[in-house]
């Protein structure tokens, strides 16, 4: 089984809403998760594996940009195309109310020099909404019972 958080931006909530499903501890300081605020692996435009659960499923973060509802259906139509069920992949969107202001930021940080002070205001913008991410989280975990 694959899981992927998805989201505007991948680095970001997505990120850690895959860590928290993951149940990594998740403090004020979001930088020694993997892949957070790494411009280069979302440059890259594919999943980012984030780890394993206990019941051995992949568990990935993706950035879609502001489009997050096509590109969820577009991956679900691709996968059944491809003829995988649903047990096979699981999509969970994840969305903050900083969202935009988040797009925002990361399109200024295309200047490298700005990268380290855009990961350090998103880090305080979303240290306010982990609550609202890990409820997204659990959503998942009540709509989906992994064995």
């Amino acid at each position: 089984m694959n899981v992927i958080f998805l989201g505007t931006i991948g680095i970001y909530h997505p990120t850690v809403a895959a860590h928290l499903y993951l149940g990594r501890h998740i403090n004020n300081d979001f930088s020694p998760l993997c892949y957070w605020g790494d411009f280069d692996a979302e440059s890259n435009g594919e999943p980012m594996l984030i780890g394993l659960d206990s019941a051995g499923n992949r568990i990935y973060s993706l950035g879609a940009g502001i489009e997050v509802g096509m590109t969820r259906k577009s991956i679900e139509q691709l996968a059944a195309i491809l003829g995988h069920s649903e047990k096979e992949l699981v999509i969970q969107p994840i969305s903050v109310k900083a969202e935009m202001t988040i797009i925002r930021l990361y399109r200024a940080a295309r200047l490298k020099i700005l990268q380290r002070t855009v990961n350090h205001v998103v880090s305080y913008l979303l240290t306010r909404e982990v609550d609202t991410i890990n409820l997204q989280v659990k959503e998942l975990q009540d709509r989906v019972r992994f064995d």
